[in-house]
């Protein structure tokens, strides 16, 4: 593990939100996304519903798009999983999510 991804991850743990993934309990920043349309295409963003939500996850999360989680409750799809990368390194990812 980089020192930056190392960082990402302490954030991450120490401010995050709990979230469910198929029984399995995890960690992520979760923010109002504004900027859905740079993760997915036009016809995508146009069928979703709202809200459209941006989950930052550390680097080696392993939830796949598809996956139904579950946040305070709420039942939320990932439909994009992008990787945010530094000097190279994958450091974190973010998956939008969708109702």
């Amino acid at each position: 593990m980089t020192a930056a991804q190392q960082r990402f991850r302490a954030v991450i743990l120490r401010l995050g939100d709990s979230f469910v993934v198929s029984g399995t309990t995890r960690k992520g920043l979760i923010a109002t996304s504004r900027r859905y349309r740079d993760f997915l295409t036009t016809n995508e963003a146009d069928a979703v519903l709202r809200p459209i939500r941006a989950l930052y996850v550390p680097y080696d999360d392993p939830t796949p798009v598809g996956s139904g989680l579950v946040h305070d409750g709420k039942s939320w799809l990932v439909r994009q999983v992008t990787p945010l990368r530094f000097a190279g390194t994958t450091v974190a990812k973010v998956l939008i999510l969708t109702t």
